[in-house]
């Protein structure tokens, strides 16, 4: 919720500590960058920097490994042309630089929603440990997030129409982002009606942007038929064959690990949530049946290399035995209940549960990726945790996200 009291001016001493939490933030980002630019290539980018290498050469075709539209490669590409011959450094130094501005545009989006950036929350966000690592490779994730964020930002000052334009750009780099078009003019409207159904807001917003959104969705429907699926090459791993609860289960892990810290210290207000509604052991048991049914581990990229890859290692884990995909239950059923306690005081957090959902079930491949703009999402609009819990988080996700850094460029594992 927005801060309706008027902003002061902050102390002297606010504002300095300030300036050394940016300095700090800025400095780790640029010395992660100078150790890890000549790193040796890992994961996807093998296919990335090689799509990037055929623009700069005057070859527009595209990589069959290549599974979304070249809006990433196109940019990075263009950005790259006037420092010369095809460098790996200089590409992951504009990446580096997308990451960047994705803290910035963060920062924004704090002051816009709380009336101030949280130093707290702005480290949590940059040093979150499925982001971190990735401001340094040649991924489309980061600035497939800073698209979709800076659409945002722009929506929630009431200028639809850039918003939505820059929502377009965004399906450029990942197909998926058609979910978050749709979504946030949903978080939009709910804010400026406050959660009630309200004919004048609506059509406040319908004669904003309603029309630029419509021609990016037709143009995804086009798009989709003429390309005969979603994603442009590799269809074979990357088919819409149907709807795979995976990536959703593996998210509520994830917010059990990462958000351990905010989950304990809520525990009693989640408990009290669970108590006070009586569905709440018949909520617990359908997610429970959707999952020993409905979660499986059969994607063949999910099998390899489970001692490389962390996420392969966790998944192979999990899917050992029932009595440890049991185990792994109790901390997915707590997530999901600490989510559900947290949107009956944050309820945006509803609309970004429906969404993440809707993005995450026609992916077949378990993939941490997948669920950055949920996360993204997550960070920016729950609640306000206690100060030591907001530092011990941060702490955390600082070292975590510094070790991930540290294997991924010595090739000791990768996410």
């Amino acid at each position: 919720m927005q801060s309706s009291e008027p902003q002061r001016p902050l102390p002297a001493a606010l504002r300095s500590e300030r300036r050394r939490h940016a300095l700090m933030l800025c400095l780790i980002i640029v010395l992660a960058y100078v150790y890890c630019r000549n790193a040796v290539i890992v994961g996807d980018e093998v296919v990335h920097e090689a799509q990037i290498r055929r623009f700069l050469l005057g070859d527009f075709s595209i990589d069959p490994r290549l599974t979304t539209i070249p809006g990433y490669h196109l940019l990075v590409a263009a950005l790259s042309w006037p420092f010369g011959a095809y460098s790996l450094a200089t590409v992951r130094g504009i990446s580096t630089l997308f990451g960047t501005a994705l803290v910035l545009v963060y920062a924004l989006l704090l002051r816009e929603r709380f009336g101030a950036v949280s130093p707290q929350r702005l480290m949590q966000f940059a040093f979150f440990p499925i982001f971190l690592p990735y401001f340094y490779l040649a991924y489309t994730d980061v600035l497939s997030l800073l698209l979709v964020f800076g659409g945002l930002w722009l929506a929630l000052r009431r200028q639809a129409i850039p918003a939505a334009l820059i929502l377009a750009l965004s399906m450029c780099v990942r197909q998926q982002n058609v979910i978050w078009l749709l979504a946030v003019p949903v978080l939009v409207y709910c804010r400026d009606s406050g959660f009630r159904w309200c004919r004048e807001t609506l059509k406040a917003q319908l004669a904003g942007g309603a029309a630029v959104y419509g021609l990016a969705l037709a143009g995804f429907a086009v798009f989709v038929l003429w390309n005969g699926g979603v994603a442009v090459g590799d269809r074979g791993a990357h088919q819409l064959s149907g709807l795979f609860v995976g990536n959703v289960f593996f998210m509520l892990l994830l917010y059990a690990i990462f958000l351990l810290p905010s989950v304990i210290a809520n525990l009693p207000a989640t408990l009290a949530y669970a108590r006070h509604h009586g569905a709440a052991p018949l909520w617990l048991a359908a997610l429970l049946v959707v999952y020993l049914f409905g979660f499986q581990n059969s994607h063949p990229y999910n099998a390899i290399q489970p001692e490389y890859f962390l996420r392969n290692g966790l998944l192979t884990l999990l899917s050992s035995s029932l009595p440890v995909k049991l185990l792994f239950f109790i901390p997915i059923a707590l997530a999901a209940l600490d989510w559900l306690a947290m949107a009956q005081r944050r309820p945006e957090l509803y609309v970004i549960a429906a969404f993440s959902v809707l993005a995450l079930l026609p992916s077949w491949l378990i993939e941490q990726r997948y669920m950055m703009i949920p996360f993204a999402l997550l960070l920016l609009y729950r609640d306000e945790d206690r100060p030591g819990v907001q530092a011990l988080t941060a702490a955390l996700y600082a070292v975590v996200a510094v070790v991930f850094v540290y294997g991924t460029a010595t090739l000791r594992f990768f996410l």
